[in-house]
C-alpha cells in the first residue's frame, strides 16, 4: 500500500496494513488491553505462495488471491492512495 501518511494510517485499504496498525499499542488504550497480532508467520522469500504473499495469513482471502499473478497496484482513494490487493477497499 502506498499513499499519504494520513491515508495509510487513517484509511488503510490493504488487509496487511490494517493488521500492522492493529498491532500498535495506543496511548489512550487501557493498559490491560491486548494487542491484536497478525496470525501465522511470514512466508519464506524463497518459497512465496502464488498470488498474494499475504494470502495465507489474510482473514479476507478469497480464491482470486491465490491466482498465479501478484495483485497490481490499484487506486483506492481520492488522492495518490494505492494498494496491491484484489480486494482493496472491500475488507
Amino acid at each position: 500500500e502506498s499513499g499519504t501518511t494520513e491515508d495509510i494510517l487513517m484509511r488503510p485499504m490493504h488487509p496487511y496494513t490494517k493488521g500492522l496498525i492493529s498491532c500498535v499499542p495506543k496511548l489512550n488504550s487501557n493498559k490491560d488491553s491486548e494487542l491484536v497480532p497478525i496470525t501465522g508467520a511470514p512466508p519464506k522469500l524463497n518459497d512465496l505462495p502464488a498470488g498474494c504473499a499475504f494470502r495465507p495469513r489474510c482473514p479476507y482471502a478469497r480464491e482470486i488471491c491465490s491466482s498465479m499473478e501478484f495483485p497490481s497496484l490499484v487506486r483506492v482513494g481520492d488522492n495518490e492512495h494505492y494498494a496491491a490487493c484484489y480486494l482493496a477497499g472491500e475488507a
